[in-house]
């Protein structure tokens, strides 16, 4: 274990070793003899590394990226101490049983409750008879004359009207059942990560906007008639990447393959527009969006300022 420096208050030498720690560095912190407040780092692989950051906390000590990591490591090292308190525990965690398969992290309570209504809405349309779904659920009205869609000229009047949920629950329908289980699975991996270590509060929020945005863009490029819940999926996809990519103290981690194939799955559906009804600018906007949303949460928008010596 090796100092690499000390600051004047204990303020500043929690907010750097929160920072040190959300970047998998180990380290203490202690009050000197001189009053001063000391940091030592634990792997002396490390401290190259760790003296770099030193130097540029000292000269922005003040900067959002230091406090944001702050709050950070307070929720890692409260994740930390949850597992190793159920570790010490002779009995199975239920939550376990409806642990996804991305680094078996629990289905929080958002990511099950799209999954129930996505599940139940597919369901209530197959019990219909027709496995048609109602016109209030579409980003816009239509009729149905000899099993023909008629859609309304009148735009988004509807949303202006007030319907706002258009926007948001084509979400929820899926056309055919490899539609729903496709979405599904991908949807139990990443939005378990993501809900995991961001909590539900913000999955409402990232869903939300994700969906919107996705639906929208496609409305804006291909018409009304789309549903399911991939723009969701591809926005998860791109914020765990980047921030897994950015920032590996955020818990989120995608392996290589999951990365590989679903951008290999974006590609083709591409490719095969015009013989599959896949709805591609919703894929696209989603992990746009996501991917912007992981940068900036990555802290990306301090390091290019620094870069560029802003």
């Amino acid at each position: 274990m090796r100092s690499i420096g000390k600051v004047q208050t204990q303020k500043e030498a929690q907010t750097f070793g929160g920072y040190l720690y959300v970047r998998e560095i180990e380290n203490t912190i202690e009050e000197a003899t001189d009053g001063q407040w000391e940091i030592w780092v634990h792997d002396d692989d490390q401290l190259d590394q760790a003296e770099n950051y030193f130097q540029a906390f000292l000269n922005a000590a003040d900067a959002s990226e230091f406090a944001a990591a702050e709050k950070q490591a307070a929720r890692l090292r409260k994740k930390q101490e949850r597992t190793e308190a159920a570790a010490q525990q002779p009995v199975v965690d239920g939550r376990q049983v409806w642990a996804s398969a991305e680094g078996s992290y629990p289905i929080g309570i958002m990511t099950m409750a799209l999954i129930v209504v996505s599940v139940g809405f597919y369901l209530l349309a197959q019990m219909r008879g027709d496995g048609q779904w109602p016109s209030i659920l579409f980003i816009r009205d239509f009729q149905e004359v000899d099993g023909l869609r008629l859609w309304a000229s009148d735009g988004l009047e509807a949303v202006r009207r007030g319907q706002v949920w258009r926007v948001v629950t084509p979400i929820f329908m899926h056309f055919t059942l490899l539609h729903l289980l496709f979405n599904m699975m991908w949807l139990m991996d990443l939005g378990g990560m993501v809900e995991y270590n961001r909590g539900s509060g913000f999955m409402v929020g990232f869903v939300l906007l994700v969906a919107a945005a996705s639906n929208l863009g496609q409305y804006a490029v291909a018409g009304p008639n789309f549903g399911g819940m991939s723009g969701v999926v591809y926005g998860l996809l791109g914020y765990a990447w980047i921030m897994g990519r950015y920032a590996p103290g955020s818990g989120m981690k995608l392996r290589q393959a999951t990365v590989t194939l679903m951008l290999g799955w974006f590609v083709v559906c591409i490719v095969f527009a015009r013989i599959m009804p896949v709805a591609n600018t919703a894929h696209a906007v989603g992990l746009g969006l996501g991917m912007a949303w992981g940068f900036i949460g990555s802290g990306g928008i301090h390091r290019v300022r620094r870069r560029l010596g802003f």
